[in-house]
C-alpha cells in the first residue's frame, strides 16, 4: 500500500468489532476509532495468516466500541507517533 493511503471501514452503528488478516498480503496497522473521531485502541504490525481457515487466525478486537477502522502500513502508529485518545480527521 503506498505510503499516506490507507482503508477505511466504517460501521452503521458503533460496537465492538473483530478483525482477522486472512487473505492479507503484508503486515498492518489497526486504529479502532468511536463515533466522535477518537482513537480507542490499536493493533500495530498485525501479521498475515494466509490462507489459513478463519477459525486459525488470530482476532483483533476493538476492545470497546467503535465505529470505524482505519488500517494503515506496519509501523505507521509508532512513525507517526499516534497514541490512544488522540483525535483522528480525514477529508
Amino acid at each position: 500500500m503506498d505510503d499516506n493511503k490507507g482503508m477505511l471501514f466504517a460501521f452503521d452503528s458503533q460496537g465492538y468489532v473483530t478483525f482477522w488478516m486472512k487473505d492479507t498480503l503484508f503486515p498492518l496497522d489497526m486504529l479502532f476509532i468511536d463515533q466522535n473521531g477518537f482513537v480507542q485502541h490499536m493493533a500495530q504490525n498485525a501479521q498475515p495468516c494466509g490462507n489459513k481457515a478463519d477459525k486459525d487466525c488470530p482476532k483483533i478486537s476493538s476492545e470497546k466500541p467503535v465505529k470505524f477502522v482505519l488500517e494503515i502500513n506496519a509501523s505507521t502508529i509508532a512513525k507517526l507517533g499516534i497514541r490512544v485518545g488522540d483525535k483522528a480527521t480525514w477529508m
